[in-house]
């Protein structure tokens, strides 16, 4: 009888292992601001099959109890750094840039952009579900998943950052940017996303040697497709313009 107890307390400590053991936290929360948005990374856990729950809240987190649906405000996917779109027609594995200084993030970096709702200081926390179960490991670790001080946001309109300059076949360079939007509705900035942020690429290009320019708009499709005409035979004729595809 006298070794019951022990062996209670062995059960538990093992049990508890195997819970962390298969939970997921993520570590090294920054925030930045630029443009009337806020730039979270964060250092993602060696494994895939996640989502990645975003908390906002004026006060600090620091209970659990705070990690609901009432600060919840969006989630990511696996590979949030990652620009599928330039992946696929530049080729490579291509990251998202977050500021025009060309700064490229790791593949081991998620990502999730937010556009400022009002002029205020907030504190954000991200928390890993694991997919397969759908159980989220709500945890508060200061400067891992949890920001230690506030970031000071106010209202702007955002901007798009520069991904990358490419010369196409015709010696024309490309710009190619990457808008970064949300699912919330800001005063000056519609929600254009459902669940949490997203990447929408597009790339710029300047024709012609005038000085004032109009400018094309063309959708693409899943191929660039511009320098052909784009089911328009003249436009590979048409210059002295701003070309946004």
């Amino acid at each position: 009888m006298k070794t019951f107890p022990k062996l209670l307390i062995v059960i538990f400590f093992f049990s508890q292992n195997i819970f962390f053991a298969s939970a997921y936290v993520v570590k090294n929360l920054k925030a930045t601001y630029s443009n009337g948005q806020v730039f979270l990374k964060w250092t993602t856990p060696a494994s895939t099959n996640l989502k990645y729950n975003v908390y906002r809240s004026t006060t600090k987190f620091t209970s659990t109890s705070q990690l609901n649906s009432s600060t919840l405000i969006g989630n990511v996917r696996d590979s949030s750094c990652k620009n599928f779109r330039l992946s696929q027609i530049l080729g490579g594995q291509r990251y998202f840039k977050t500021d025009n200084a060309g700064t490229t993030m790791a593949a081991n970096k998620g990502l999730y952009v937010f556009t400022c709702l009002d002029n205020q200081s907030y504190f954000y926390c991200v928390t890993v579900t694991k997919l397969s179960n759908n159980v989220e490991t709500k945890k508060i670790n200061d400067g891992k998943n949890n920001l230690k001080t506030a970031i000071a946001e106010s209202i702007a309109n955002p901007q798009p950052v520069l991904q990358d300059s490419v010369t196409w076949g015709n010696d024309e360079q490309v710009l190619y940017y990457a808008w970064f939007v949300n699912n919330v509705d800001a005063p000056n900035f519609p929600a254009m996303c459902s669940q949490g942020s997203y990447g929408f690429n597009f790339y710029l290009i300047k024709r012609g040697n005038a000085t004032t320019y109009p400018i094309f708009a063309f959708y693409e499709g899943l191929q660039e497709n511009s320098l052909k005409g784009n089911g328009i035979d003249s436009f590979k004729n048409v210059t002295n313009c701003y070309i946004l595809g």
